[in-house]
């Protein structure tokens, strides 16, 4: 009962919103009179059509009080916008909104009527970009949601007597929306003038537009509204030209984005640059999800076939949308340079090339050696299968070609230098010169014969120079031969050498008939012997500088060791005086040797 009761209060309200407005203004003349923008009776409009320039006109599009019609635009007004080339739209909707029903048939008809005029722009030399929405009580109600849900296809809000007490009235019965709640950080600048001053009994109170502006302050923008009250009645459209120039100015261009390199095909991974020359741009592979870049600019690594797309955009305007295609070739590498499979007696080289990227290589199918386009060059000296396959960073891999060369080589020569001695704890150490280079292994052979029952016992492989037989028993004498192999057959036997594994007798207990045989060493016989040894003698043999040369242990069998004059690398000494340091672990003893080469 409460509220009903208040309803009539607000009609008396609504009606006193045309009084200060009945003036004996004349009405402008339109150019284009009651052109329907819509089915409806009440969907009319008056055009009037600035016509100093051919340029298209930026319009004020100005909704009327209640209790008048369209009409109602008066010839004052039309002035301000004719002579500063402006064109106007006085439009029509349900002329006396009484309640929220009629306001939300005007906004729905605002809807329709901003349409069309956006659709015939062109028919009246009207700029559909330079919109400027305006009006006066009434038609500041009907049009102020409007001007903020379809903030994107107008630039500017010009209002008198804006939002009205009734308003505030019908809110405050839950009848409403308030006004303030379509204000958003995306709202247009906002310019209202009052003829009153504020806190007057008058129902278009200055303080109604303070509550507006508040909420642009209280958004951060509160730099984009103008409000002045106490203003003539007929200056409160004063302030109109500048507005509108001020906010439909064409803004400066936007920035300009650029990427390079531009399109292309290729089958390297690389880097686009991108760059705007005023802050911001914005990129993408996706052209859905974008990241923003700077004039210090942005690098994009390329690793497959990509489109970049990318644009500059700031508080002036966006730029068109740009994009660079860069397409990744998916041609495998060639591998060339392989001569077809041949048979031949000597070795031979093959050179392999590779167009781009990487080529691999092998001889036994399994491990693979790489290459790039600078080449690669392969000894063949035996019958090989070569493999070969190219890959490219991309991934691209070609089919992998085997081609078998046959190299029928002779056989290969003997080994020669075959000596055998015993290996403290190991048995007895075969050793030889590898004198062929064309060999693919060794065959070792032994007996307990020096005649026949030759077996082999190992076979070394390729570049080899020693075995070791670990099968030697103690008062035993052994006979080795040793010969190379290749594809081509056997070489002959070099040998055979001798070894005698000593009985196990009682070594010494002291060091004090230890000494050393074939001293000075002349380059005959095994080398320097030592005898009369104890049990875990070490021998170390130091230069007459100092340097350590050579460590020797005594063997279990016969409490000796031979000294072979060679380096612990293996290397020959060279002639001159030694120290051979003997120690058991309780005793120590020097002997001076000579070797004489």
């Amino acid at each position: 009962m409460k509220t009903h009761s208040k309803i009539p209060l607000i009609s008396m309200m609504l009606v006193m919103l045309v009084l200060p407005f009945c003036m004996d203004a004349a009405n402008a003349v339109p150019t284009y009179s009651h052109v329907s923008y819509g089915s409806a009776s009440r969907q009319w409009l008056h055009i009037y059509i600035a016509t100093n320039s051919s340029t298209p006109k930026p319009v004020y599009i100005w909704a009327h009080a209640d209790g008048t019609d369209a009409n109602s635009f008066d010839d004052y007004l039309w002035k301000i916008c004719r002579t500063n080339g402006i064109s106007a739209i006085s439009w029509e909707a349900v002329e006396m909104v009484d309640s929220p029903s009629t306001v939300a048939t005007s906004e729905a008809d605002f809807d329709v009527m901003l349409d069309w005029v956006r659709a015939h722009a062109a028919e009246y030399n009207i700029n559909p970009d330079k919109i400027v929405i305006g009006g006066t009580s009434r038609g500041t109600v009907v049009s102020w949601k409007k001007c903020h849900t379809r903030w994107q296809d107008i630039r500017g809000i010009y209002m008198v007597s804006a939002m009205p007490d009734p308003v505030w009235a019908f809110v405050s019965l839950g009848m409403g929306d308030d006004p303030r709640t379509w204000v958003h950080a995306n709202s247009r600048k906002c310019f209202l003038t009052y003829y009153t001053v504020p806190n007057t009994d008058d129902i278009h109170d200055p303080m109604n537009g303070v509550k507006l502006t508040n909420k642009y302050a209280a958004l951060g923008i509160g730099d984009r509204t103008t409000l002045y009250h106490s203003v003539t009645n007929t200056s409160t459209y004063r302030w109109l030209p500048a507005f509108i120039k001020e906010v439909t100015a064409d803004p400066p261009p936007p920035p300009t984005a650029a990427c390079t390199p531009a399109d292309m095909t290729t089958n390297k991974t690389f880097t686009a640059s991108l760059d705007v020359d005023t802050n911001d741009g914005y990129w993408s592979t996706n052209n859905v999800t974008y990241y923003k870049f700077t004039t210090a600019g942005t690098n994009i690594s390329i690793s497959r076939t990509t489109t970049v797309w990318y644009f500059g955009s700031n508080a002036d305007g966006v730029s068109a949308k740009s994009s660079n295609r860069y397409v990744f070739d998916t041609t495998a590498p060639n591998v060339s340079g392989a001569p077809a499979g041949l048979t031949t007696n000597s070795s031979f080289t093959v050179t392999l090339d590779v167009n781009e990227n990487h080529g691999y290589w092998s001889t036994n199918g399994s491990a693979y050696s790489s290459f790039t386009t600078s080449g690669t060059s392969i000894t063949v000296s035996r019958t090989t299968t070569l493999s070969y396959y190219g890959r490219d960073i991309l991934g691209n891999t070609s089919g992998t070609n085997s081609i078998t060369y046959t190299v029928a080589l002779p056989k290969p020569a003997a080994p020669q230098n075959v000596t055998a001695s015993l290996v403290q704890g190991a048995g007895a150490a075969v050793r030889w010169h590898d004198a062929s280079g064309i060999e693919d292994g060794f065959i070792v052979y032994r007996s307990t014969s020096s005649n026949s029952g030759f077996t082999a016992i190992a076979m070394p492989a390729a570049n080899g120079t020693n075995c070791i037989d670990s099968n030697t028993a103690a008062g035993n004498t052994y006979y080795y031969k040793v010969s190379a192999t290749n594809g081509s057959g056997e070489s002959s036997r070099t040998g055979p050498v001798s070894l005698t594994v000593p009985s196990v007798t009682k070594t010494p207990d002291t060091l004090a008939n230890a000494t050393a045989l074939n001293n000075p060493y002349r380059g005959t016989g095994d080398g320097v012997r030592f005898i009369n040894l104890p049990e875990n003698t070490v021998i170390h043999v130091y230069s007459v500088s100092g340097r350590l040369i050579a460590t020797i242990r005594s063997s279990v069998y016969n409490g000796e060791a031979v000294w072979d004059t060679k380096t612990s690398a293996g290397k020959d000494v060279p002639s001159g005086v030694y120290f051979c340091r003997l120690s058991n672990g309780t005793e120590m003893k020097t002997i001076r040797v000579l070797v004489v080469r």
